[in-house]
Parts: C-alpha cells; sequence; structure tokens
C-alpha cells in the first residue's frame, strides 16, 4: 500500500475482503475510513501492514477533483522500488567430479553435522563433568600434546584432523599444518579410530575458548593413570578456587618447581577441567593430585607429618607494626610467618620441619585455628597479589628453604637491607 497525504492506495494484493488493487480510501481525521472494516479482517491487516496515517482536518474532497493526488499516482511517475533484502544464505560450493572424492587415507572418517552423535559426544565430554568423569575420557588438542602423551605410554582413543569432512574436498596438496603432519607421519600416532571434521565442527568440538587453526588435529584420551606418592614431602591444596585459569597457573607451577602433588578439595574444578588443561598445557592430567574432601586432606597430612601453611593477607595491627620494625632494622624478609595468637613469628619458629603443605584458598569465609600458621608475600605499599603470583613465589621460596633445611646450610632466608645489599642473618 502507499499512502499520500490523507489517501491510501492498495497498489498489490491485500487480504482483506472488498479490497482490491486499486481501492482508494480517504482519511480524515476524527472520522472513520469510508471502507469500514472488520475486527477478524482488522487481524488481517496487522500482519500485512502496519500504518498510521495522520492527516489535518479538512473538508470531504471528491478523489476524481483533488488533482494533486491523481498526478502522484500518474504512470510516467513510477512508485520507489524497494531493494529486496540482501541474501544471506551461504553459497553452495561447486561440486565436481574431481573433488567428490577424497584422498584421505583409508582409515579416516569424515564426520559432519551438529546432530552427529560422535560430535555431540567429543562436545560433551568436555563441557560436561559428569559426562566427561562418566566417560572417563577428556579432549587433547595439538600434535604437540598428543605425541607427548603417547611418548608417557598413554593409550589414545580416537584421533580428529580438520579438512572437508563432505564434498568438496581439497587436493592432497593443498593440505598443510597438522592434518598434513598426520597424514604423513600416521605411525607416530597410534589410536583406535580416526575422524576428519571440518572447521565448524572442530570449533564445536574445542570450544569457544581453543586458539584452533586451520588444519587443527585432537585426540580422544582416556583419563591418564596417575600414581599418587606414597610419601609426599610438599604438598600444594587448593581450596574453593573457582576459576580454572588460577588452578591451571598453579599446577602448572607446581610441576615444573618439583613439587610432589596436589589436593583439589570440593568447589574447586577438577583438572580435566577444559581451561584448567588448556592453561597448565595438560600438565594437570599427568600431575600427581587427588579430588576429595577434608578428611581425606587431613589423613595425607597426618601420615606424610606435614605441616600445614595458609597464604593469607596480612592484618592491619601487623602491617602497623612490620613498618616501624623495618624503619629501625632496615631490613625486609621474604616471606612473612604469623598467626593469629602470637602475630608475627621468627622463621626458625614458623619452619622448623623440612615438610610442607602449602594451602591457597579462595574461600573468604573458612576460619582455621587461631594458632594455624599463615605466609604472607611482602610487597610494596603492602598491595596485595593475584593469587596464583603469590602462590608461584611461595612455591618457588618454600623450595629453597627446604633445600636448605636438607642440606643444613642456612637455617634463616636471606633478608634484603635499606641499601639493596642481600645478606644473610647467619654468621
Amino acid at each position: 500500500a502507499h499512502c499520500y497525504k490523507t489517501r491510501l492506495l492498495i497498489t498489490g494484493k491485500c487480504p482483506i475482503r472488498n479490497i482490491s488493487q486499486g481501492t482508494i480510501i480517504k482519511v480524515v481525521e476524527g472520522q472513520e475510513p469510508i471502507i469500514e472494516l472488520e475486527q477478524q479482517q482488522r487481524k488481517l491487516m496487522k500482519g500485512a501492514m502496519a500504518l498510521v496515517l495522520k492527516s489535518k482536518k479538512e473538508e470531504p474532497v471528491d478523489i476524481e477533483d483533488d488533482k494533486e493526488f491523481m498526478s502522484y499516482y500518474e504512470p510516467e511517475i513510477p512508485f520507489q522500488k524497494v531493494k529486496p533484502p540482501r541474501d544471506v544464505r551461504r553459497k553452495q560450493p561447486i561440486i565436481t567430479e574431481e573433488n567428490s572424492k577424497h584422498d584421505y587415507p583409508e582409515i579416516f572418517k569424515p564426520i559432519f553435522g551438529v546432530r552427529h552423535p560422535l560430535i555431540k559426544y567429543f562436545e560433551s565430554i568436555r563441557r560436561n563433568r559428569m559426562d566427561r568423569w562418566r566417560q572417563r575420557a577428556i579432549i587433547v588438542q595439538g600434535v604437540r600434546y598428543i605425541r607427548e602423551l603417547i611418548e608417557l605410554g598413554y593409550p589414545i582413543r580416537s584421533i580428529g584432523v580438520t579438512s572437508a569432512a563432505e564434498p568438496p574436498f581439497p587436493t592432497t596438496d593443498k593440505i598443510t599444518g597438522a592434518t598434513k603432519y598426520v597424514f604423513d607421519h600416521l605411525s607416530q600416532f597410534p589410536a583406535e579410530k580416526y575422524y576428519i571434521t571440518d572447521q565448524e565442527m572442530t570449533r564445536k568440538i574445542l570450544g569457544q575458548w581453543a586458539l584452533m587453526g586451520q588444519w587443527e588435529v585432537y585426540a580422544e584420551v582416556p583419563f591418564p593413570e596417575v600414581n599418587y606418592p606414597r610419601r609426599v614431602r610438599k604438598l600444594l591444596i587448593l581450596d574453593k578456587i573457582e576459576d580454572p585459569i588460577l588452578v591451571g597457573q598453579l599446577i602448572r607451577a607446581a610441576k615444573a618447581l618439583g613439587w610432589d602433588g596436589v589436593f583439589l578439595s570440593p568447589g574447586t574444578p577438577d583438572v580435566y577441567d577444559d581451561r584448567v588443561m588448556r592453561v597448565s598445557r595438560y600438565s594437570s592430567v599427568t600431575f600427581p593430585h587427588r579430588h576429595s574432601n577434608w578428611i581425606d586432606a587431613h589423613s595425607i597430612m597426618t601420615e606424610n607429618e606435614l605441616p600445614m601453611v595458609v597464604l593469607e593477607t596480612l592484618p592491619k595491627r601487623l602491617i602497623e607494626s612490620i613498618k616501624s620494625s623495618s624503619k629501625i632494622t632496615g631490613k625486609k624478609r621474604n616471606l612473612y610467618f604469623w598467626n593469629k595468637t602470637h602475630g608475627l613469628l621468627e622463621n626458625e619458629i614458623a619452619f622448623s620441619s623440612d615438610r610442607i603443605a602449602l594451602m591457597i584458598s579462595g574461600d573468604v569465609t573458612r576460619q582455621f585455628p587461631e594458632d594455624h600458621i599463615r605466609v604472607t608475600v611482602p610487597t610494596e605499599n603492602y598491595i596485595s597479589l593475584n593469587p596464583s603470583l603469590a602462590g608461584v613465589i611461595l612455591l618457588n621460596e618454600f623450595n629453597r628453604l627446604l633445600n636448605e633445611k636438607k642440606n643444613n646450610v642456612i637455617t634463616k632466608p636471606m633478608t634484603q637491607t635499606s641499601s639493596g645489599i642481600i645478606s644473610s642473618d647467619n654468621k
């Protein structure tokens, strides 16, 4: 329909009865249209067109005498055509006899479609913790990490590569990257089954956090069997740290610095979480770990005689005392040991054992006994550190302290004077 001033001209097909092409309706403010519409017809018109006509009140005029109105619709003046909507549908590729067949190795099976059961299965074990533990399998991305697991002796259920899973298929010379490497060195990647998925399905399997290339490779791997050590000397405890990135960073640092294992309490992402594995470079699945409750953690610490030290920020009263003592002595410690009963502790009293269980907690409401030893990493202006940064510093510093205890060389950590010269308190 086209509107000009106070007239409505029906120029196309109209779903309303008694209104045909070429019908002209005159609308005057305060009056009903000349052609009355029934209620049912109004509903039809609402779906077909939405027009609001506003005009000044005027006397009825014979339509045929209204030259201005009639001249507007003269054939010499065509109506402005509306551009058709842009076709956003993906163009279908041209399939020829050459690209209708693939040159992939025969053992590779192309799978495609979001409803394919294998694609749904791979996605579910990546996203859903319950499905992952039910199937006891993970998705590993990247040739490097797949090869590392194979070299460690872990079996591979299936390997998937990225390429066209349906016609048109690329020729062999156009396939590059990791997919080409797997095709050329298939003996290095033993698996029960092999699959091919296109980029869209690979993205669905690996998730939005994955940094994937055009020719990505992934694998379905059963949970690696890692034996928890009988004797533990250095244990990292992660309590309700909900951020999987922090968990992955701390586990990666603990393994790199030679700690014996990690204990994860309820509320902490498991070591098989997608983001935990990516951040830790899949070292979380091969590092000795245990998911359990506090009763199990207490039994581990009791059996191995591990004193627990909790990472915690300094209270204000201790900060003021440390500031005043630093001004007098001119010395700063690498670590501050303290508890709520005695305040700041000497290093020999607080850290007299050659074993340790370092706990990093994300639960601000958890209450520990007042005589429990806390540790704090000193910073300029006493600004708190990110838990992962503080944890890495503590892991490395406790390594140094434990080695000194073991070698009976130094009983106190190195201190730094106000002049910047690092010295020892030992004579």
